[in-house]
């Protein structure tokens, strides 16, 4: 697929893959396609649908990965937030 929608077709079809396989191939390709991605939302997306995988192929065994990579997501979230303040202030500036 091609086009505007296609960011979007992918995340469905990649989380789709999770009830429609039993290994995951559609899902773990589509993520890769998304590593590094430019925009943090989608990419975070991808990310955790990736995190999923990884659980469930054993990567994460103990709590202490699991919150260090929640605490980078939160971080990924905090950057996304002072980003859109900065933004919101520079065109509130350049209005006035």
């Amino acid at each position: 697929m091609k086009g505007a929608l296609k960011i979007q077709y992918d995340y469905l079809q990649a989380y789709f893959d999770f009830f429609t396989s039993t290994d995951f191939l559609v899902a773990r390709r589509i993520c890769q396609q998304y590593d590094e991605y430019p925009v943090m939302e989608w990419r975070l997306m991808f990310l955790t649908i990736a995190d999923q995988l990884a659980e469930f192929d054993g990567d994460f065994d103990n709590e202490e990965d699991m919150q260090s990579l929640e605490g980078q997501v939160l971080d990924a979230d905090a950057a996304i937030r002072d980003a859109r303040q900065k933004n919101l202030k520079d065109a509130k500036k350049k209005e006035a």
